[in-house]
């Protein structure tokens, strides 16, 4: 009998029993109110939960990867000239352009 009414006494005050009988009177205290809503309440309450379904979906994203895991995997379609070269190349394009603007 004792050790009856100590477990009583311990789901009463453990705070996970606690929690699930207060998600469980929720829940069915949603559901009544859901009984009592009419057509175009129940209707809204049905887009809002889609939305929430929509919103806690995870989204597959793809793991980041170093640029340098990439090297080799595409074929150049021209050979690199070099950092200098790369500069003037750059430099006479941004040059042509501010001409081209003016």
């Amino acid at each position: 009998m004792r050790f009856l009414l100590w477990i009583q006494i311990s789901a009463s005050t453990n705070p996970k029993t606690q929690l699930a009988q207060r998600t469980m009177a929720t829940k069915e205290s949603i559901k009544q109110e859901i009984d009592k809503l009419s057509e175009e309440q129940f209707q809204l309450v049905a887009d809002f939960i889609e939305f929430l379904k929509f919103r806690i979906q995870k989204v597959d994203t793809t793991p980041k990867k170093r640029l340098s895991e990439f090297y080799g995997a595409f074929k150049a379609t021209q050979p690199y000239p070099g950092k200098e070269e790369i500069r003037k190349i750059v430099g006479e394009s941004l040059a042509q352009e501010i001409i081209n603007k003016q």
